[in-house]
């Protein structure tokens, strides 16, 4: 039930992506600042790819094997976001916006692996670098 519970959520999370990336102008925002979007896009898909993370563990995946591949679903579900963009009337698809969100989801892995790297290491001494 809990891993139910945890995939209802990721298809959530991923119904709203889908929505905002369907409307000509998402959230009615226009940034100044060059590049706000990015930071957005990232953000997001750091948080989309936590959800998908919940889930294959609650699903019995562990490790960095789920954190890879919950980045690799999270950066093929950008990619498709990307391509729906292009069907909107007043949007387009970006490579630099589906770069921001691999890049957002690819923050889980380096999370894991360094939270992996310090239970394993023998106390009082440091794990080796990345």
């Amino acid at each position: 039930m809990k891993a139910a519970r945890r995939w209802l959520l990721v298809v959530l999370f991923a119904g709203a992506i889908f929505t905002v990336s369907g409307s000509r102008r998402p959230l009615g925002i226009e940034s100044p600042i060059p590049g706000v979007d990015k930071v957005a896009h990232f953000a997001v898909y750091f948080f989309f790819t936590v959800t998908v993370y919940r889930a294959l563990t609650a699903s019995g995946a562990a490790g960095i094997r789920a954190a890879l591949a919950a980045v690799a679903i999270a950066a093929a579900y950008g990619a498709t976001d990307e391509i729906h963009q292009a069907f909107v009337p007043g949007r387009c698809a970006s490579v630099a916006d589906w770069l921001a969100d691999a890049a957002g989801a690819s923050l889980l892995a380096v999370i894991v692996r360094r939270a992996a790297r310090k239970a394993t290491s023998p106390p009082g001494r440091q794990p080796p670098g990345p």
